[in-house]
C-alpha cells in the first residue's frame, strides 16, 4: 500500500511536467510532419 500511495504523491509531483514533455514531443512531431510551418 505505500509503494502505491508513493507513486500517487509521484503523480502528483510531476504529471505537469509530464504533460510538458508529451507536448513538446507532439508539436516536434508537428513541425517535422509540416516543415513550412
Amino acid at each position: 500500500m505505500s509503494s502505491l500511495n508513493e507513486t500517487e504523491f509521484w503523480l502528483d509531483r510531476w504529471w505537469p511536467l509530464l504533460v510538458i514533455l508529451f507536448g513538446l514531443l507532439f508539436v516536434s512531431c508537428l513541425v517535422s510532419f509540416s516543415p513550412t510551418i
